[in-house]
């Protein structure tokens, strides 16, 4: 049995917070966080539970400020157990942030801005059968509730936000055709509902995928087709990973045809070295999906880039840039969505590090207009461990 707690205090001043486009009033927060963790395990089960909240004040304009005390709840669970053939797995968490203060990653590409709170609640529970066979299946079931509360949340397009639920059913196939050639199938029904709006939307998406394993990686030709109320959308792609001496290259192209009848190219490419005292990673990708916060069909464009040096043995320097766009494909309206940022980190001891960074985002939006903040921040995270 593993126990974990971590505590980290912080102070971080911003300029606009809630990314205003106009009026915008600096603010400043105080924050401590707690973290805490059990894990158990035995050779065929493990079972853990994470948990976590911070207490927080904050200074500075009425309307930029957020409210202190007990803030950013989390509660995690997972369960899983594995059989000579088989693995049942069980998560669900549910999770609350204050929109202005989240510090998104671009790589969600949700693009959520507002002065409103964000509350996440799911589950899933999945069953896979038969994995050391030539021919193996499995089973998922899930659900998510995405809630608003104390303010306004935007989304893409300057569009308010509603309290959503999502359910979502899935079978999946795989058939190994050989040694090193796979083949995987899923089939997805899910249903989507949205506060103040009548009735239901149903989905249903049939996926296949060839892999090929090849000495320098996989390859994969994947084609797709998703019926839903607004139309069907087909699509198809190829995709391999190499193994390079200098590094991990994931690249890959496709075409999606959408919902509407548009025709875009989508793509993925990947790259991540380690080198002596120096990290890179570089992302960029091109997708069309249903967006998990009201169901339009995006294409989302991303880009993102970390640069690590390796200073001293217990310090660090990080330079990270996130690029992200997101476009409706009915409507046309667009979001962007802009962080660069500049980390140091110093391992005061082995369980005590301090991080001291500026960060700059920025968000311009079709309806609403274009909004910048800049961030400073100073943290220092106490880790303990314990094993039984």
């Amino acid at each position: 049995m593993h126990l974990t707690f971590a505590i980290e205090t912080s102070i971080e001043a911003q300029t606009n917070p809630n990314l205003q486009t106009t009026g915008a009033d600096p603010v400043q927060h105080a924050k401590t966080a707690l973290g805490f963790g059990l894990l158990t395990q035995t050779r065929s089960q493990q079972f853990s539970i994470d948990t976590a909240a911070s207490l927080r004040t904050s200074g500075g304009a009425p309307r930029s400020r957020v409210k202190g005390g007990l803030a950013d709840p989390f509660l995690g669970l997972k369960y899983s157990r594995t059989a000579k053939n088989a693995t049942l797995r069980f998560a669900a968490s549910v999770r609350e942030t204050d929109i202005a203060q989240e510090g998104q990653s671009v790589a969600d590409a949700t693009l959520v801005s507002g002065t409103g709170k964000q509350r996440r609640t799911g589950a899933e529970i999945g069953l896979k059968l038969r994995e050391n066979a030539p021919f193996g299946f499995g089973v998922l079931a899930a659900w998510q509730d995405v809630g608003y509360q104390d303010g306004t949340a935007l989304g893409v397009g300057g569009k308010q936000l509603n309290d959503t639920r999502r359910r979502l059913a899935q079978v999946s196939l795989r058939l190994d055709l050989d040694a090193v050639t796979r083949l995987n199938t899923e089939l997805e029904y899910r249903t989507f509902r949205e506060a103040g709006v009548a009735g239901s939307k149903d989905s249903f998406d049939i996926a296949a995928a060839l892999e090929i394993d090849r000495p320098l990686g996989t390859i994969e030709v994947s084609a797709g087709y998703l019926r839903t109320e607004d139309g069907q959308r087909l699509s198809g792609s190829v995709q391999g990973d190499y193994v390079l001496p200098m590094g991990k290259l994931v690249t890959g192209v496709g075409l999606t045809r959408t919902g509407s009848g548009d025709i875009y190219t989508t793509g993925a490419l990947r790259f991540q070295t380690a080198l002596n005292d120096r990290t890179f990673g570089l992302t960029l990708m091109r997708d069309i999906a249903s967006s998990d916060l009201d169901d339009a069909e995006q294409i989302t464009t991303n880009l993102g880039m970390l640069y690590q040096i390796d200073m001293t043995r217990f310090a660090d320097m990080q330079l990270s840039i996130d690029w992200s766009d997101v476009k409706d494909t009915r409507t046309r309206l667009s979001s962007n969505y802009r962080v660069i940022g500049v980390a140091y980190g110093r391992a005061l001891t082995p369980e005590v590090k301090l991080n001291l960074g500026i960060r700059q985002r920025y968000i311009r939006d079709d309806v609403t207009g274009a909004a910048r903040s800049n961030d400073v921040y100073l943290s220092v995270t106490r880790q303990f461990k314990s094993q039984y």
